[in-house]
């Protein structure tokens, strides 16, 4: 039933801004303006928002609306909303009215549309005044006048103006008339509203009586025809069911329960009926049985939103069941990596026959094409690059022709592979951590067959290797790269094939490398490379003498002045030069002891540092303990260029040595110190030195990690 146009209650839901002492609230309780009615903020910005939640869906006629005294309103924008589902944020706006210049007089404003929601836009802000110096807009009172309606009302249909004739019947019917005996040519829409049937039936025959008008309009007679017996079918129906249901009560009042039961059963036998009526011509009846109403825009988008939550879980679904797969599949290689392992330490643990010691073992080259893709080098360092590539992560990229050219014309690309040489030269520093541990291991495991009666070109290799690691900025792979070339340098790598003339040429490239490290503020650095350097001249083909001449590089005249030169770098300097006085002697035939003494150690005792001149000291009194005499002349020799007080107490450490012959030998103070008498190196004794290096890499690494 078509309900009249009323005053429409409504509920404040949303404002943009809210002055304070004032309230949006306020428009529901009160019809006058009040100092408590809703104005915005006093530095609001511009467009200002108001939503309203209406009490029911309803038709809109006209809004009536005021402003509060002296804050005017510009120009309004009335927006309608409307959805089945969700808040007042989840309903899609239309405009439904424009309204301008709005005073504090009632001011009626005409709004067209259909909706539950209504959203005030005050888009512009007022000019500032006496009264309204901040610009603000506000709302006195507001009513709504509009037609309450559902969602399967029909839409402005107009109702017939009722006649005599239609009050006649109306009065006819209330005395008890039957409707038989009416005339029923005059019969109509109102006919059916009051007509003694239940209402069901009622919704029915009105629908149909309007299927029936478009039929006659469009003298379609055939359905005009049926359309009539199916009308009066249901005006029986309905009878029948409203006197059975008024039986069934009086039954049910009487506790005469099996008769009430046999009318039961008769009114669900008639409703069956009528409702098939109501499917053959899909009624809106019909629809509501079938809960098929037209869905909205809120209800369509909440629809896509599940369906779009659905899709990103099978998403997620798959995701985690690729990387179950790849987590899988690490380990099965890793289970098979530690397999081949075992398999080739048993493999070479085993003795071979005297048969295969007399013959000459047969040279096999694998069958591989493209040297510069895949080669030897890669199939022996496999079982060690590969885990690590996969704990590393990435994807690894093969390097340029011309980097892979010049390693094959060094003759070590065979030896360490194409994917190791492609990760020493990674931008990933994962990659390049990865290639040098794993070259490491290969090193420190058993020696392939290959290998066991030259290891030159695998030592050129680990030697390059070496370099590659030292060179770079990470600390951990410059900590791996000195334990590469302390394992180089020891047996079985270092064995009697590899000549003390490669072993010279190979430290050669590393002492200015060593000694920049040990010139850096990087305590850990610093330590580590003294040590490892030390360490490394100990060994018996190295010759101390490149390191005393890369050292006397600082006198060169193109440095400038030696007592100018920045005193972190003199001191680095002469910290090893008194560690190879002291622990190697002065050996004439490598390097020249007067020159050191007289270019480098007596201009040093006139630096502004007083550590640089203390350890300058500390030299030349290692020396006369080793040369004798000879330096104490050249000291006297050098005149008044030398302080008073250093002379005094040079001559008096001398004298001090010369009363006691006995006196016990300097060493090293520092814990990790592996002493060695001067001359005589043990590299197989460096475990404990690989050991340090091992800990502290590890450290780093993983310092490295947590701050990337």
């Amino acid at each position: 039933m078509i309900e009249d146009h009323a005053w429409i209650s409504f509920c404040a839901v949303s404002a943009s801004t809210e002055a304070q002492g004032t309230s949006i609230a306020q428009l529901e309780k009160s019809e006058k303006p009040s100092e408590s009615s809703w104005e915005c903020g006093r530095f609001a910005s511009f467009p200002q928002e108001v939503v309203l939640r209406l009490d029911h869906r309803v038709q809109f006629s006209y809004i009536l609306l005021s402003s509060k005294p002296g804050k005017t309103i510009p120009d309004l924008e009335i927006h309608i909303g409307d959805g089945l589902y969700g808040s007042f944020l989840d309903a899609e706006y239309h405009l439904g009215g424009k309204a301008y210049n709005i005073t504090n007089q009632a001011f009626q404003v005409a709004v067209r549309g259909i909706g539950s929601y209504l959203k005030l836009v005050f888009p512009t802000k007022p000019k500032t005044n006496a009264s309204n110096p901040n610009g603000q807009v506000s709302l006195g009172s507001l009513k709504i006048w509009g037609r309450k309606m559902d969602y399967q009302m029909p839409i402005n249909e107009i109702t017939p103006v009722k006649t005599q004739t239609d009050e006649v019947d109306k009065v006819l019917l209330g005395m008890g008339v039957p409707l038989e005996m009416i005339y029923w040519s005059k019969e109509d829409l109102n006919s059916y509203r009051h007509a003694p049937i239940d209402e069901n039936s009622r919704e029915t025959l009105i629908e149909l009586d309007q299927l029936r008008e478009k039929a006659y309009q469009t003298e379609d007679f055939g359905t005009l025809k049926q359309l009539t017996i199916d009308m009066k079918r249901v005006f029986d129906i309905g009878t029948e069911l409203l006197q059975l249901k008024r039986e069934m009560s009086i039954a049910v009042a009487k506790e005469d329960y099996d008769t009430a039961m046999l009318l039961k059963n008769r009114i669900k036998e008639l409703e069956k009926e009528r409702d098939m009526i109501d499917a053959k011509y899909e009624t809106r009846r019909y629809y509501k049985m079938m809960m098929m109403g037209n869905p909205s825009d809120s209800y369509m988008s909440m629809v896509n939103r599940m369906l779009e939550e659905e899709r990103m879980r099978a998403e997620m679904l798959r995701l985690q069941q690729l990387e179950d797969e790849e987590r899988q599949r690490r380990y099965l290689e890793e289970l098979e990596r530690k397999r081949r392992m075992e398999e080739m330490k048993n493999n070479r643990k085993e003795a071979p026959s005297p048969v295969r010691i007399k013959e000459k073992p047969a040279k096999i080259e694998p069958q591989i094409d493209d040297p510069y893709s895949y080669n030897e080098g890669d199939i022996d360092l496999e079982v060690f690059l590969r885990p690590k590539l996969n704990e590393a992560g990435g994807q690894l990229k093969i390097a340029a022709m011309d980097i892979l050219k010049r390693a094959d014309v060094k003759k070590i690309l065979r030896v360490v592979g194409v994917r190791l040489w492609s990760c020493l030269f990674s931008d990933n520093w994962r990659h390049r951590e990865a290639a040098v541990r794993a070259f490491l291991e290969f090193l420190e495991s058993p020696l392939l067959p290959k290998y066991e009666k030259d290891t030159r070109s695998l030592f050129r290799a680990a030697i390059d290797i070496s370099l590659i690691a030292c060179e770079d900025r990470v600390m951990p792979i410059y900590l791996y790269g000195l334990k590469i070339l302390i394992t180089a340098m020891s047996p079985p790598i270092c064995d009697l094939r590899v000549t003390p003339k490669m072993i010279n040429d190979a430290m050669r490239i590393f002492i200015p490398i060593l000694l920049d490290k040990v010139s850096e503020l990087n305590y850990r650095a610093r330590d580590i490379s003294m040590h490892t350097l030390i360490e490394l001249f100990r060994h018996p083909k190295i010759l101390i003498g490149p390191l005393v001449d890369y050292i006397m590089i600082l006198t060169n005249p193109t440095e400038g002045p030696v007592d100018k030169q920045p005193w972190r770098i003199l001191l680095s300097r002469l910290e090893i030069l008194l560690h190879i006085v002291q622990e190697f002697g002065v050996n004439h035939k490598e390097w020249k002891w007067k020159d050191v003494l007289g270019m480098l150690l007596l201009p040093l005792l006139a630096h502004a540092n007083a550590d640089v001149r203390h350890t300058c000291v500390e030299i030349v009194v290692a020396m006369y303990q080793k040369v004798g005499m000879e330096v104490r002349a050249e000291v006297e020799g050098f005149g008044n260029k030398v302080k008073p007080m250093l002379a005094q107490s040079i001559y008096k450490r001398m004298l001090d040595h010369d009363q006691n012959k006995n006196m016990q030998p300097i060493h090293e103070t520092q814990e990790w110190a592996e002493s060695s008498p001067p001359g005589s190196a043990k590299p197989g004794q460096w475990s404990k030195l690989k050991a340090m290096i091992s800990e502290l890499a590890e450290e780093e690494t993983k310092k490295k990690i947590n701050n990337s």
